[in-house]
């Protein structure tokens, strides 16, 4: 919402990938299944910078933006311990 896409996908994979190459047994418990959510937008370098600044808002001086209130991409923390993403070519 704050990035002002135009288009949102929920994809439901099912998917449970091998547990051969993961950085450790700790890991093997997020080869899937996954939930993927893509949009029309990428991150800019300042969204990168805040997303990794788990639960300290840095929108709370934008009016109009869903993260002023400190919620935005840290919501995401309901679904999974281990988000990743990928944005444009990072």
């Amino acid at each position: 919402d704050d990035a002002e896409a135009t288009e949102i996908h929920f994809v439901w994979d099912k998917r449970q990938h091998d547990k051969e190459k993961t950085f450790g047994e700790r890991w093997n418990g997020l080869q899937g299944p996954s939930l993927c959510v893509f949009n029309n937008k990428v991150f800019s370098d300042e969204d990168l910078v805040g997303i990794q600044q788990l639960g300290e808002g840095g929108k709370q001086n934008l009016q109009g933006k869903i993260g002023k209130y400190g919620l935005g991409f840290n919501s995401v923390y309901h679904l999974t311990d281990c988000p990743s993403i990928v944005t444009g070519d990072k």
